[in-house]
C-alpha cells in the first residue's frame, strides 16, 4: 500500500513539472498524522491547508483535516534566506472503528521555501476535540513538504 502511495504520488509530481510555482501544493507529511498535504494559496498572506490520514502500522483509522492559515513572512531572525510562520484555525475528523472524533484545530507552524517551487515545515497544532467528548489534546505535530504547481 504504501510503496503503490509513493508512486503514484511520484508520478504526479513529474507530471507537474511543467507549471512549477503555482498555487497549489501537494506533499506527504509524517509525525502523528502520517498522509498525504495539500495547500492552497490565497494571496501572499493566507492559504488553506488540508490533508488525509494513510493508515500504517497498528493505527488503522482514517483522518482528515482542514486550516484555514494565516502566512507570517520572515516574522522571526533566522540564518535562512526565506522562511514563514503560519497559524491558524481549522477542524479535523477521525474514525477509527466505531470510534468517530470531530475536533477544533489551531495550528502553528515554520515554513521555509525551497527554489519557490516546494516547501518543507513544521507545525505543531494544540486541538479541542468536540466529539465523543470535549477535551484539549497538545500533542499533535508534524513535519513535512509540499511541491507546488
Amino acid at each position: 500500500m504504501l510503496k503503490r502511495f509513493l508512486f503514484v504520488t511520484g508520478i504526479l509530481l513529474a507530471l507537474t513539472n511543467i507549471q512549477a510555482n503555482g498555487p497549489f501544493g501537494l506533499g506527504l507529511m509524517v509525525g502523528n498524522f502520517n498522509g498525504i498535504t495539500m495547500k492552497y494559496k490565497v494571496g501572499s498572506a493566507n492559504a488553506i491547508a488540508a490533508g488525509a490520514h494513510i493508515p500504517l502500522g497498528k493505527n488503522r483509522g482514517i483522518g482528515v483535516y482542514g486550516d484555514y492559515l494565516f502566512i507570517l513572512p520572515n516574522a522571526i531572525h533566522l540564518d535562512v534566506p526565506a522562511h514563514f510562520l503560519y497559524y491558524g484555525l481549522g477542524a479535523g475528523l477521525y474514525t477509527g472503528g466505531s470510534d468517530l472524533a470531530l475536533g477544533v484545530r489551531i495550528p502553528f507552524g515554520l515554513g521555509v521555501p525551497i527554489y519557490d517551487v516546494m516547501e518543507v515545515f513544521l507545525e505543531i497544532v494544540p486541538s479541542l476535540g468536540v466529539i465523543p467528548e470535549v477535551g484539549f489534546d497538545f500533542f499533535n505535530a508534524g513535519l513535512g513538504f509540499r511541491y507546488f504547481f
